[in-house]
């Protein structure tokens, strides 16, 4: 009877460490123990899947997909209150596509239009309708604009 139980604890054991190639929910709570943070799926040490940052009130503050450890697909970010500040599209880890940006009162600001990292054109909105539309030739190019309007890492 010992062998058996000693054998169903390794085995028990063995599962709940991380196997490779498979993907571990790590989570993250505020200081106060109860509320979540952060949670993401980790695949060999790097993002992969969804991953989800909270404002302290609970609500979503980012979420994002990853591939591989960057951003692939659909990023977007909220405000305290919930509604969406920020949509962008990342085709593994650079912006492609469509970028909207959101005042707190749910009328859109602009529109950035990137293919493969390369800013092409925005869109400007006032009152919810298209202003104006700039475009950018390859010398105005500021690669680091998109990640630094995406801070997604950023926790506070």
């Amino acid at each position: 009877m010992n062998k058996v139980y000693g054998a169903v604890l390794f085995l028990a054991a063995v599962m709940l460490l991380p196997q490779p190639g498979r993907a571990e929910l790590k989570q993250e709570y505020y200081f106060d123990g109860k509320t979540l943070k952060r949670e993401e799926y980790l695949v060999n040490g790097r993002r992969d899947g969804l991953t989800r940052i909270y404002h302290r009130n609970g609500k979503v503050k980012v979420e994002a997909h990853f591939k591989d450890g960057a951003l692939d697909g659909l990023a977007r970010r909220f405000y305290k209150d919930g509604s969406l500040h920020t949509e962008w599209y990342f085709r593994n880890g650079i912006p492609h596509g469509e970028s909207k940006l959101y005042l707190p009162n749910g009328n859109l600001l602009h529109v950035r239009h990137y293919t493969n990292g390369k800013l092409d054109y925005i869109d400007n909105y006032r009152d919810g309708r298209q202003v104006d539309r700039k475009f950018f030739s390859d010398d105005e190019q500021d690669r680091a604009d998109a990640f630094e309007s995406f801070p997604l890492l950023r926790t506070d």
